[in-house]
């Protein structure tokens, strides 16, 4: 009796060696998505930056006559919360038969062509919802 407990507890165990070695175990990594959950202007570059007390945004910009096209460009900082935020990519959203710019850039960098004013929004690429809006007044 002592000596076929151990043949089956050896068989069980070799068997069980082959069975993972034929069909292998698969191992998987788990990569949780952390979504965004607030976006907010840190500072803006070139122009000025001002929280208004009934929480609009505007963002003050003097325009350059009769200089190059390059001269007339701001950068906009944000910062997308919380840090650990998996994808933390943005688009601009704006009016773009009758705003002022010509375009906003990878870089963050608005290109100025003329007076007037808008509104752009930020949102979050991975979650639309997320956004923030300000009004860009060229003066």
């Amino acid at each position: 009796m002592k000596k076929s407990i151990i043949v089956l507890i050896s068989s069980i165990y070799i068997l069980s060696i082959l069975f993972i070695g034929f069909f292998g175990m698969k191992m998987t990594s788990y990569n949780e998505s952390i979504y965004p959950t607030e976006i907010k202007i840190e500072n803006v570059v070139g122009a000025t930056y001002k929280m208004q007390a009934n929480g609009m945004q505007v963002i003050t910009y003097n325009f350059k006559e009769g200089v190059d096209e390059k001269q007339n460009v701001f950068s906009i900082i944000y910062h997308v919360y919380p840090d650990t935020t998996t994808d933390r990519s943005i688009s601009y959203s704006y009016d773009k038969d009758n705003a002022p710019i010509s375009k906003i850039d990878d870089k963050n960098n608005v290109w100025v062509t003329g007076r007037g004013g808008t509104s752009i929004t930020i949102s979050v690429n991975s979650r639309p919802t997320i956004k923030t809006e300000f009004y860009l007044l060229v003066l």
